[in-house]
This record gives structure tokens, sequence and C-alpha cells, in this order.
């Protein structure tokens, strides 16, 4: 059947649907637009839950698990059709997006993160924090990052939970010729999930009582979202802020207080007799807007000045130890929250992860339709749908950990980057536990074949070429662009091992 060429059928009842390519084409991308956003949804709801629930909880155990939603909702999907030739067609969708989800995290959002965080290298062969100067900053040897040193243990992490794939995938070698192979791989299958599952709560209990990797990942996300607050609070109207400011009691201002707020007379009038040392002074036109707007506007420009110094003549931050990776700062005391600031945080990010987590369930079985329909136009055989999928939605369901890796890259410190490296690497854990712990309840359920040991193969060598790359601390560029190459040599890899010596 070719590309342009119909499907015999389109049935949906809820959701449209197509019977020629383009159309699923279509489809395909507004349903896994959707499907992002309900993955972005959740994780903002979780990441509000940091401020009511212990760090290490939140950071070991809920964000990793709710990062993983999406892709477990496409896996379920996936075995839910309903005779057992639909089963086949779309369980390959279901394992395409283990595979490709997987070897996506591993693969392409590392050289991204390598890409924007690489700075130049000391003599010691160490990434010199936030400096890339213009005649080294493309070369392969001479720029790079360095990571700290949870990030190799993290890497070990990962290749250990790989053996949950070897559970299954020993039996299926040796009973792929028996003809009752299903019966002979049904308890195997239980078994695999159940040391899954028994896995992500070994990984989960590590994360939560070894506190520094969830601690600088909520560290990252508390910068993420202070940002975040700041600019809504700039958002709001000037107006409604200039009427409480006028509705309320004047501030006192203390000594303390005033070389932060600026001298105000009993007239009003603002004289700037203190004006803060390294503050731009304000602007005659500024007199009319609010002064906590004013000196936090002063604020940031000094802090955007201060930056722009250190990065143009590449002066090192005020402070820094020599040892800086190898300690998490302090974070700053704030008071405790109220019972009506609680409620608050509670139903926001109950309300996210709710939106998030409906979105996702109800548009992954629309999704993996049109991949399906897709695939029979393509290739009536079916097996078209696993690189469809291994391409597609990966995308939509890890969005969030793209998006937030890139941003955090772009900082170029030390501490930073190995965020985004550990927060891949533990999204990766959580496809190995979670997600093939729930694929593998489903075929034991549905009493499916497990015939594939090509997607196997080519996950478990990604992982162990990642993890050996990941051993080191410091990396040179020249490592993101084998992570780059990994990704389409997977693909390659499944294909040949199909196609060319028909592994099932």
């Amino acid at each position: 059947m070719g590309f342009f060429e119909d499907a015999e059928h389109c049935e949906s009842i809820f959701f449209p649907c197509s019977d020629h390519a383009i159309g699923n084409l279509l489809l395909m991308a507004i349903y896994g637009f959707i499907l992002s956003k309900g993955s972005g949804w959740i994780a903002d709801g979780a990441e509000r839950l940091i401020d009511v629930l212990p760090g290490p909880l939140v950071g070991g155990l809920i964000l990793p698990v709710l990062g993983a939603v999406p892709d477990a909702a496409m896996i379920v999907v996936s075995t839910m059709g309903g005779s057992a030739e639909e089963i086949k067609e779309q369980v390959t969708v279901g394992v395409g997006t283990l595979a490709g989800s997987t070897i996506m995290l591993l693969t392409l959002p590392l050289f991204g993160t390598m890409w924007l965080a690489r700075c130049d290298l000391d003599h010691k062969g160490e990434a010199i924090d936030k400096q890339c100067s213009k005649f080294t900053c493309k070369s392969m040897t001479k720029t790079g990052v360095t990571v700290t040193k949870d990030v190799p243990l993290t890497s070990l992490i990962l290749l250990g939970s790989a053996i949950c794939y070897l559970i299954i995938q020993v039996p299926a070698f040796i009973y792929a010729n028996s003809p009752g192979i299903a019966g002979d791989e049904h308890y195997f299958a239980l078994a695999a999930s159940i040391v899954c599952f028994l896995v992500l709560a070994g990984y989960s209990v590590f994360m939560i009582f070894f506190p520094k990797y969830p601690k600088r990942i909520l560290n990252a996300i508390r910068g993420k979202r202070h940002v975040l607050n700041v600019l809504e609070r700039l958002s709001r109207p000037l107006l409604f802020q200039r009427e409480v400011i006028r509705s309320g009691p004047r501030p006192v201002v203390s000594a303390e207080t005033a070389p932060l707020l600026g001298s105000t007379n009993q007239d009003g009038t603002d004289r700037g007799r203190h004006q803060p040392r390294g503050l731009p002074a304000a602007h005659p036109a500024d007199a009319h807007r609010p002064e906590r707007l004013r000196h936090l506007g002063r604020e940031w420009k000094a802090k955007a000045h201060a930056q722009k110094t250190r990065r143009d003549y590449g002066v090192a931050e005020e402070g820094r130890a020599q040892e800086a990776d190898d300690d998490d700062d302090d974070e700053k005391p704030q008071g405790p929250l109220t019972t009506k600031q609680k409620v608050a945080i509670w139903a926001k990010a109950l309300l996210w992860l709710g939106l998030g987590t409906a979105t996702v369930a109800v548009f992954s079985d629309p999704m993996v339709d049109s991949i399906s329909t897709l695939s029979h136009i393509i290739d009536s055989s079916g097996h078209v749908g696993f690189y469809i999928s291994f391409i597609i939605t990966p995308v939509a369901s890890n969005a969030s950990e793209l998006i937030s890796s890139l941003c955090f890259a772009k900082k170029k410190q030390r501490k930073v980057t190995s965020v985004s490296f550990s927060a891949l690497l533990g999204a990766a854990t959580m496809n190995n536990t979670l997600c093939l712990g729930i694929f593998l309840f489903m075929i034991f359920l549905k009493n499916i074949v497990w015939d594939f040991s090509a997607e196997v193969f080519a996950i478990i060598f990604v992982e162990v070429v990642v993890t050996v790359l990941c051993l080191w601390r410091t990396h040179r560029l020249w490592k993101g662009i084998v992570f780059l190459l990994m990704y389409p040599a997977a693909l390659g890899l499944v294909f040949f091992l199909e196609n060319v010596l028909h592994w099932h």
C-alpha cells in the first residue's frame, strides 16, 4: 500500500480520524502538541509541590514518577486494543515509545546540553564556568563541560536498571522457536515486571536518602520558579499596584531599610540620598511608579550589569570555592507558610496535575490510533508503527524534560549542567523501571508474545555507551557529537537487526 493511498476504513466515535496519510500526519501533529501541553502541566503541578512537601521526597520520587506518566499512558493505551490483531499492530507503538523515549533522552538532549553549556577548559582540563571565548568556543577539544560526582553515579544506576530487560529477553531467546512461546514467556513477563517495580522502589529510596542530587534539582527548579513568580508580579496592572499601595499604610523606613528603598522625606519626595551603591539612579520619569517596583528594576539592572561584566572579562563569581561542585549551597531561610498559602499551593498543584493527567490519558488513545493507521497505510504489516512512534511520541511526552535541560544548560555553570545530565539520566532510569514494568505487566495480562529483541538490544547498547562516556567528569565537545550520532545509529541498528538478521 503506498504512502498516498487510503486506509481501508476509519472508525472513531469521539475524535477525528482520517483515511489518508497526510490527514494522519496532521492529526499526529495536533495530538502531539496537546500531549506536550499535558506533560508540561504535569511538570508544573509537580514543581509546585516543592513548597509544601519535603524536598527529597519531591526531587527523588514525585518529579521522576510524574515525568514518566505521558510515556506510561502511551504504553498502556497501545496494549488495550480489542482483538489480537489490533493489539499486535498497536503494541509496536508502545515499544516504539519506550525505546524512542529512552534513547532520545540519552542522545539529543545531552548533545544540546553540551553545546549550550560548553566553556573553555583550564590547564587542568576542567571547564571554566561562564567563560567561552570566541576563538575557542567552537573547538571540539578545547571546550566542554565539567559535571559533579553524582553524574557518574547516576549513569551507573541507569546501567544497573537495564538488567530488567534481560529477565524477559533471555527467555525470549530460549523459547524463540517454541510453538507455545506466549505461554512459555507468560510468567517471565510477570517476574520481570515485579523486578522493575522493586528496582523502582529501591531507586526512589536511594534518591530520598541521598539528598544531594534531588537538592540540586530542587534548587534549579526553585530558581526557575522564582523568575516566573517575579515576572508574574511585574505583569500585573500598574494601576492595581498603585491603588493597593495608596490604600495601604505607608511603610516605615528604618535605618536598615533606607539604603535599600532610598531616603524619603515626610512630604513624600524621594531625594535618593541613600542610593544603594552599584545601582543605577532612578530616572525622574519613574517617580510616579511604586517604590517597590522602582527598587526591583534597579536591582535587576545592577545584577545584569554585574553578570555582563563578569562574562565580558572572564571574572569568576565572588566567593567561588575551589571545590564548589562537591557541596551544595545552603538554601536561604524562608518564613513558614500559612495554612491559607499551603491550601492555595495544593489547589494549584492538584489542578495542574489533574488537568495534565486527564489530557494525557484522553489524547493518548487517538495518538496511538493515528500512528497505527499511518503505519497501516505505509505498510500493511504494521511494523512501520515502531519507527513512527520512535521519532514522534518522545518529543511530545518528554517536552518538559527537553526544555528544562536546555534552559539549565544556558547558564554555563557546573552545578546546573550537572542537573541537566542527572535529570536526563534519571528520566531514562524511570523508563527502565516504571514504564518497562507497566509494559511487561500488560504483556502478562494480554498474553502478548515478546518479539522485541532488536529494540531491547538497541536500548542496552545506547545505555552502555552513554554510561561509559559519563564515567568521566569532564566531557569535551566531541563527546556531544557521539551522543548526537547515537540516535540515528540506534534506529539503524533496529532496522538492521529486524530486516537483515531477522531478530524478533
